[in-house]
């Protein structure tokens, strides 16, 4: 499993400083600098629980940095009967569908055989880059491709539920990055005087986008 992010973190950190983040957040720097510790002390876990999971790796755009999340199936599958979660349509082309690790037996399998009969696939919603991830379901998409279809049956995991749904590791990873991601977009407006200047976590403000209820 891949970790690559001291470029990503060493770029996203320099634009705050050079935006006046670090200095009008007080607690700002320290808190992602824990987190980002966090990734470092971690270890990914799913080998050792022998559960059925699914690999997606992750490319930050800044230099070759990336980094890969497990995302565990049989835990999905709780979430969807604890909450009853229902499936839904969803468009083919707006998912994200890893299809270059896909075992011939199981496509051989799925040749041929009813799309409408499938079960829903499970998807969960990558905030970081607005993207739903197939996290169950990468070899009915690539039927349900190869036969012309547009639209799948899906369940629909919400991102509050990925602490359950990733080991500690790759959570770890989501959160630093959705937040290093979700601070960049909602600071590219240059500071100002209208803006409050309260402790991090506080009653910080862009253009009324709290910081608090953006990241975690």
């Amino acid at each position: 499993m891949i970790v690559q992010i001291e470029k990503t973190k060493e770029f996203y950190f320099n634009s705050f400083r050079e935006r006046g983040l670090f200095s009008n957040f007080t607690g700002l720097e320290d808190d992602l600098e824990s987190q980002y510790n966090k990734i470092l002390k971690t270890q990914y876990s799913y080998y050792n629980k022998g559960s059925q999971g699914f690999h997606f790796n992750v490319k930050t755009n800044i230099e070759q940095d990336n980094f890969d999340l497990y995302y565990l199936i049989d835990k999905a599958n709780k979430i969807i009967k604890s909450e009853d979660i229902k499936n839904c349509s969803l468009p083919i082309s707006t998912l994200y569908s890893d299809i270059s690790n896909l075992e011939k037996f199981k496509k051989d399998n799925l040749k041929g055989k009813i799309i409408d009969d499938f079960e829903p696939i499970i998807v969960s919603n990558f905030i970081p880059i607005n993207t739903y991830i197939v996290i169950d379901g990468n070899h009915r998409i690539n039927e349900a491709r190869n036969q012309g279809y547009e639209i799948i049956k899906a369940f629909i995991i919400p991102p509050i539920y990925n602490s359950f749904l990733m080991d500690e590791k790759s959570y770890n990873l989501y959160v630093f990055y959705h937040n290093i991601t979700t601070l960049y977009n909602s600071s590219r407006i240059r500071l100002s005087n209208s803006l409050e200047k309260d402790a991090y976590f506080g009653n910080c403000r862009f253009d009324n986008i709290s910081l608090k209820n953006t990241t975690f």
